[in-house]
């Protein structure tokens, strides 16, 4: 079966904001997109932040359509949890998967939800959470549409080839991040900040030669690395970030919750 895009669906706002960047990215690789709706198993246990997806799709479906008349767009429906079923769709045919930050569960100034935190954890391919609101930029306008938080010791490969593969097919540059708080003494700093420039690059340069027709800045962002890369979104299209195992740990969980720009976690 072909691959295909998989855009969550609930009826919030997030969710509608969350499909209509799926379907940009569908149509950038010619994909087609299914927007799926979950209404909760009754059986189901449930918590005060679980959002419960059970508003019919066909009207966004009708809109996507309208905005990308080449790409096939289907409206898909399960019953079940919300979480264990997009799970599941990432272990089949879903190439990426794209979820509002948060559905229509919930309380007022929750950053994150939960179905939107499990199924970042434990997903089998990419998935894009996408934030709403006033203060969030859901495409950039800066020179660097996609930005790649990396640890230049350990780089999570999955995540950096899923990064520069964004980047080429936007056409555009790949600004690779490294967060590090500096010790609070300054002599020696310089020649840290040096080092660390280089294993940055080093870590870069297998990328740059799988990647040739991807222009890389390489970037130290000084400060607390989870603020200091949320705000690196304030300039980027997309912020992507490698996830180990089925934990998303606390630097990423922060990362999400700051952001005002999609971030995709990339599992290794």
């Amino acid at each position: 079966m072909e691959p295909r895009i998989v855009a969550g669906y609930d009826g919030s706002t997030r969710s509608r904001v969350a499909a209509h960047w799926a379907a940009r990215e569908a149509a950038r690789r010619e994909r087609p997109l299914h927007v799926v709706s979950v209404t909760r198993d009754v059986t189901a246990p449930s918590g005060a932040d679980a959002a419960s997806l059970d508003t019919d799709p066909a009207s966004l479906v009708a809109e996507l359509c309208v905005e990308h008349p080449q790409l096939a767009i289907k409206a898909v429906h399960f019953t079940g949890t919300p979480a264990e079923t997009f799970t599941a769709l990432t272990a089949s045919d879903a190439e990426l998967l794209v979820l509002g930050t948060r559905g229509a569960g919930g309380w007022a100034g929750l950053p994150v939800g939960s179905v939107a935190l499990s199924v970042a954890e434990q997903a089998l391919v990419p998935v894009v959470l996408v934030p709403s609101g006033p203060l969030c930029r859901v495409t950039g306008a800066g020179l660097h549409a996609v930005a790649l938080a990396v640890d230049p010791h350990d780089p999570a490969e999955a995540a950096a080839d899923f990064a520069f593969d964004m980047a080429r097919r936007r056409r555009h540059r790949l600004r690779a991040v490294h967060g590090w708080f500096p010790p609070s003494r300054e002599d020696g700093r310089s020649e840290w900040l040096y080092e660390r420039a280089q294993c940055l690059a080093d870590a870069m340069r297998p990328w740059r030669h799988k990647y040739p027709e991807v222009r890389v800045d390489e970037d130290i962002v000084l400060g607390a690395v989870a603020p200091a890369l949320a705000q690196v979104c304030e300039r980027a299209d997309l912020l992507v970030v490698g996830r180990s195992r089925t934990r998303l740990g606390s630097v990423v969980r922060e990362v999400v919750a700051r952001a005002r720009g999609p971030v995709a976690v990339v599992p290794s």
